[in-house]
């Protein structure tokens, strides 16, 4: 790649550090890799805070968006347009962003007037309709969307109805990671001389640990020395909802089994790095979601990247990367087919090293400098797309207005039109309906439907046209 003749300074729009959450050490570790890529690149961070949150940022952040504020959008917006970032690329995720099914993602993106590339965390087989229209919008204004398996690549096109053009498939990344000093590792949890399980990452109901603890007693009794660590805090918004009723239920239920001293949860966010020595320590890594529609799992990706042989579930993203022998899998929610699989391969020490070396290799094109360079390649790409930048203009202060909501629009059209008149808020039928209206309504819906990922703005137009098309004579009158 030739050196960049001016800086590349680079947004970064998604959760972040401290903010725990996935996607947030995510952003952060892009960030990070797009900066080591290229030596003029700059990278800054635009956070966006959950409601209640309130969070110590680092220097890299500039500017902060409040989930469920929707001026902050378009402010962010006007934020980029008159500095001199270059891109931007948009961390995304339904459920981070505010407004019916993130929404207001869409305010940003209609407001910025610079190159955006969108990497997509999670991609459906059967979306909701309103997730699908703002995939859809999302393609029509982002220069790609980058996805991290080749499930999901396929999924844009065939659910979403994506252009396979605007798809970029980039893996997820993984940290380099020192050659493996089991022993000393194992010591240092100790579990010295002992066969040690793991599995990691934020705790909740989807995850199955209760599976792996429901394998722990077969497996006890052929490998008695064997101990199962389950290593991450609950996730933030289960314990908003729900406190710690569900690792409460697993601990109940080692005790149930007579399995809890083969058990060790560690109940807290770890760093990287200690991460990096729980998996490198363990002699299996167990990956048992409940939920085959997984398109990404960045948990998995760091085990294999580690050198850890994987007991998985056969959701997507690990039917993918565990192919052709680079790991194991079980039936959703199969306690006793796992149980048969940990113990094969604790069982044969030779399989155990011949699928933990071949997952370790195939991992090396997902470590992070790879990543990083591919997504500054596509980052070069799109900007060559696009050589000129659009001016900034001051219709993003648009995003001060109120919300836009059309209930009572929708409360007011039947399947005929729209109604004349209400009382209240309760539609008069016998009012009948008029053309002028019907065309003053379909003027509204046509607008509204740019702007709204509301899935019953295609309904209204259609119902408005039906209605000034019967209300047509053969010479193109109208009765009213």
């Amino acid at each position: 790649m030739k050196p960049m003749d001016s800086p590349l300074s680079i947004a970064f729009v998604g959760s972040y550090p401290p903010r725990r959450c996935g996607i947030a050490t995510f952003t952060r570790d892009l960030s990070a890799a797009l900066g080591a890529a290229g030596d003029r690149v700059l990278p800054m961070t635009i956070a966006v805070s959950d409601p209640g949150g309130q969070y110590e940022y680092p220097g890299e952040v500039k500017y902060e968006i409040r989930q469920a504020v929707k001026a902050d959008y378009g402010r962010a917006a006007e934020f980029v347009n008159y500095s001199d970032v270059r891109l931007v690329s948009i961390q995304h995720e339904h459920g981070i962003f505010g407004g019916d099914d993130g929404a207001y993602i869409l305010d940003l993106l209609t407001a910025l007037r610079t190159p955006t590339i969108a990497t997509l965390h999670t991609v459906l087989k059967r979306p909701p309709d309103s997730q699908r229209a703002i995939i859809q919008k999302m393609s029509r204004q982002c220069a790609r969307l980058v996805v991290m398996s080749k499930v999901a690549a396929d999924l844009l096109g065939a659910s979403y109805g994506v252009n396979e053009r605007k798809i970029q498939v980039i893996p997820h990344g993984i940290p380099e990671m020192p050659p493996r000093d089991q022993q000393r590792l194992k010591a240092k949890f100790g579990v010295s001389g002992q066969r040690m399980l793991l599995t990691f990452g934020l705790l909740g109901p989807n995850k199955g640990i209760e599976t792996v603890i429901r394998a722990l007693p077969a497996v006890i009794e052929t490998f008695p020395d064997v101990v199962y660590f389950v290593v991450g805090a609950t996730h933030p918004m289960i314990v908003r909802r729900h406190g710690e009723a569900y690792r409460t239920s697993l601990e109940r239920e080692c005790e149930r089994l007579g399995v809890r001293e083969h058990v060790v949860f560690r109940d807290r966010f770890v760093s990287n790095e200690e991460l990096c020595n729980y998996l490198q320590a363990a002699d299996l890594y167990v990956s048992p979601y409940q939920n085959e529609a997984q398109v990404t799992s960045g948990a998995l990706s760091y085990a294999m990247g580690a050198g850890a042989a994987v007991v998985s579930t056969p959701y997507w993203h690990a039917q993918e990367l565990l192919s052709d022998g680079r790991g194991h899998l079980f039936p959703f929610g199969d306690h006793g087919a796992l149980s048969a699989a940990l113990r094969s391969l604790l069982g044969s020490p030779a399989e155990l090293e011949r699928v933990r070396r071949s997952a370790f290799e195939f991992t090396r094109f997902m470590v992070w400098p790879r990543v990083g360079k591919a997504y500054l390649e596509l980052a070069t790409k799109v900007m060559a797309e696009a050589p000129t930048r659009l001016t900034p203009i001051q219709a993003t202060r648009a995003s001060s207005l109120p919300e836009l909501r059309l209930d009572h629009l929708i409360r007011m059209t039947d399947d005929t039109g729209v109604i004349q008149h209400a009382t209240y808020s309760v539609p008069a039928r016998n009012t009948g309906y008029c053309v002028d209206d019907n065309a003053r309504a379909l003027i509204v819906a046509l607008r509204a439907d740019r702007v709204s990922s509301d899935p019953q703005m295609k309904r209204l137009v259609t119902t408005y046209l039906g209605y000034l098309h019967c209300a047509q004579g053969d010479a193109g009158d109208f009765q009213n």
